[in-house]
């Protein structure tokens, strides 16, 4: 499957990190694709932008009703804010577990491996990309790097 051809979404919170998310989307939708925010709390998700609140981004689904099945890429963005609202629903884990059990990309950005920490999660998995200094050339990567990543076949996951 292309990239063009893939529904990448960001798993986050209000108080996302705003380098974060702000540097991923702007890689993608250089590329034209326009990825969808599945959001803890309210229809607009503010970033934080080190010392203040920063940018607004429209949530496109709550994580409450989002399906992995709906997906085939998962970004985690950092930021401590969001990890503390994300760590706090059950629906965090059903998400990121979907991705994994399925073998779909997860890209896990500056301090979201908290998330991984919180749920009991292992960061060891062939489809999770742990990024912990997020800089363009390592958003870059990782956008090669799920572009080219083919999610295993249902069946093969059954056998």
């Amino acid at each position: 499957m292309t990239l063009d051809r893939k529904n990448i979404a960001f798993l986050t919170a209000n108080g996302v990190n705003q380098n974060d998310i702000s540097m991923m989307q702007r890689a993608l939708i250089q590329q034209r694709i326009f990825p969808k925010i599945i959001g803890a709390g309210s229809k607009l998700i503010t970033s934080w932008d080190g010392s203040q609140w920063g940018h607004n981004f429209a949530m496109d689904v709550s994580v409450t009703e989002a399906l992995g099945a709906d997906f085939d890429v998962l970004i985690i963005p950092g930021g401590s804010r969001a990890m503390d609202v994300l760590s706090e629903t059950a629906h965090t884990k059903r998400i990121i577990n979907s991705f994994i059990i399925a073998g779909k990309p997860v890209v896990v950005m500056g301090d979201a491996d908290s998330l991984f920490k919180t749920f009991d999660m292992s960061l060891t998995s062939d489809s999770v990309r742990l990024v912990s200094e997020i800089t363009e050339e390592t958003v870059k990567d990782s956008v090669s790097w799920f572009s080219k990543f083919e999610t295993q076949d249902m069946d093969q996951l059954a056998a």
